[in-house]
């Protein structure tokens, strides 16, 4: 068994690492894939759960990027680019509230 598992952690950095360019070539889905399956061999591995963030707000569902960020920030509260794509998530849903603010004030003027 622990052969097996030190197999699967392995194998899953170094697949980690290839699969990343899907991230920067935004393929968003396949690296969103790639990650759930890190995460359900390591599931407190912060690196896969900011890039599955990264990947979620590619695929525009801040939701679920949001709340993998502050599970990530629980695990290393210290990480600052954790802390800086929660800002990033934060001051978007700011603007989605101040544009929907704006439309039902002009549909009642």
């Amino acid at each position: 068994k622990v052969k097996y598992d030190f197999f699967y952690n392995t194998l899953s950095i170094s697949t980690f690492k290839k699969k990343i360019n899907n991230l920067k070539l935004n393929y968003f889905e396949e690296a969103a894939i790639f990650c759930e399956k890190v995460l359900k061999l390591q599931k407190d591995n912060v690196k896969a759960l900011y890039r599955l963030s990264l990947s979620q707000i590619g695929l525009n569902n801040y939701e679920n990027a949001k709340n993998n960020l502050q599970h990530a920030l629980k695990i290393d509260p210290n990480d600052k680019s954790i802390q800086i794509e929660l800002s990033k998530i934060k001051k978007h849903e700011e603007e989605l509230k101040n544009k929907e603010k704006k439309m039902y004030s002009k549909m009642f003027q």
